[in-house]
């Protein structure tokens, strides 16, 4: 005979179901942010996206400013986990920095709602989560610019390069592709990442030595 679940299993049972639902309403309204913009879209699209009655949003976030935070989060998140898997990789600085313009870009496969509601509607956030979502993207610039410094030092890169610039400049020139990937014909993702990365690294070794 089988057992009947402890109260904490139930539990966790219950906790597991609302985390699923909760990211599909989450990647309902990143889809809504998306296609609409944050002046365009309401509670009530998001809503009809998942077939399911404007109150019941409640539920999984407070209102239309928070579900723009949640998806703002999962965004730089992604992020932020890619890069630092680039930086602790074993290689020499100029892969890293590849790996790392490979991570910022393959987001365009997987959450590309969420990268592009990241990069073009998070100064509709309030305040507060403005300077959150702000100390995260620090955290990850950080990270790429810690990347072209080690190139610097080891000689991959041109001796004079500004490494907040580069960063900052990297950062824009992946981001750029979010205006229009998936709205124009384009090369597979695969081609666009190893291009832009080819690019770029090319660009800081210009005039070393």
């Amino acid at each position: 005979m089988r057992e009947t679940p402890t109260a904490t299993e139930a539990n966790e049972r219950r906790t597991a179901r609302y985390e699923r639902r909760r990211r599909q309403v989450i990647d309902a309204a990143a889809a809504v942010f998306a296609e609409k913009g944050y002046e365009g879209a309401g509670t009530k699209d998001i809503a009809d996206r998942l077939n399911i009655r404007q109150g019941s949003l409640y539920y999984y976030f407070a209102s239309k400013e928070v579900a723009l935070e949640e998806v703002c989060y999962w965004g730089i998140d992604d992020f932020i986990r890619n890069i630092e898997a680039s930086a602790a990789a074993e290689c020499p600085p100029e892969e890293k920095l590849r790996r790392a313009i490979f991570s910022h870009l393959r987001p365009l496969a997987t959450i590309p709602d969420y990268i592009r509601v990241f990069t073009t509607l998070r100064q509709n956030l309030p305040r507060k989560s403005r300077l959150t979502i702000g100390q995260l993207t620090r955290r990850y610039e950080a990270h790429i610019e810690e990347i072209i410094r080690a190139g610097i030092r080891d000689g991959s890169f041109a001796a004079d390069i500004d490494s907040r610039l580069a960063a900052l400049g990297m950062i824009g020139f992946c981001n750029s592709v979010t205006t229009w990937y998936g709205k124009i014909d384009h090369p597979p993702l695969e081609k666009i990442m190893q291009q832009y990365a080819d690019t770029f690294v090319a660009g800081l070794r210009r005039g070393r030595g």
